[in-house]
């Protein structure tokens, strides 16, 4: 279910490195981010490769939350649910430093950030957590050997994300921005249509703007 969120601060950050990104790369890159809590969104070291972020800095000591970012159209399908390499470091940083809240920041191909979602971790077995992460090794192994093709690959991180959700091994909220909601079907934050007043408010504060 979506829920509303505070976006504040780190909203503008975020926007902000994507536009930087845009400037100068001509497209948006995947970001990652740290924070602690009342503190400001760390930018996290990166080497990426041309799908995703493989190795990133390493978060500080009282950082509680990571962000990290994906890029596309609003609409495109399942762009707002964690991938298999998400899972695994979401694992990996709960694992290792205690990261229990991590997030998905949603932005779109004109760097506008259009929802979150946040997820938690709720297994607190570190046997358990390992063998969810072995789990996960497996199935980029597939991938990699070809047994799961390319366009098939979606649809197994989905499969793995709803079973995750299903056996409470995480908990997961959509939070959309203002003026966008989740759409469920697609797995992604879509435009909200507008009212007549709404459209005419919307116009207004960008005229006096």
């Amino acid at each position: 279910m979506a829920k509303r969120v505070i976006w504040g601060r780190p909203k503008k950050t975020i926007e902000r490195h994507a536009k930087e990104d845009l400037c100068r790369f001509g497209e948006i890159q995947e970001e990652l981010f740290y924070k602690a809590p009342r503190g400001r969104l760390r930018k996290a070291k990166a080497v990426r490769t041309s799908e995703e972020i493989r190795k990133s800095g390493f978060p500080k000591k009282g950082e509680k939350m990571a962000i990290h970012t994906h890029i596309g159209k609003p609409g495109e399908s399942l762009a707002s649910i964690p991938s298999i390499r998400d899972l695994k470091t979401i694992i990996e940083l709960y694992y290792w430093y205690g990261i229990k809240t991590q997030a998905i920041s949603r932005i779109s191909d004109e760097g506008k950030e259009i929802g979150r979602t946040i997820i938690r971790v709720k297994v607190k077995d570190r046997e358990k957590l390992l063998w969810l992460w072995r789990e996960l090794s497996v199935k980029e192994y597939a991938k990699e050997l070809g047994l799961i093709n390319g366009k098939a690959w979606p649809k197994a991180c989905y499969e793995v994300f709803k079973r995750w959700c299903k056996h409470s091994y995480i908990s997961v909220k959509f939070f959309p921005a203002e003026g966008y909601y989740y759409n469920k079907k697609l797995g992604d934050f879509i435009p909200r249509k507008r009212s007549i007043r709404e459209f005419f408010t919307f116009l207004f504060k960008n005229l006096v703007k």
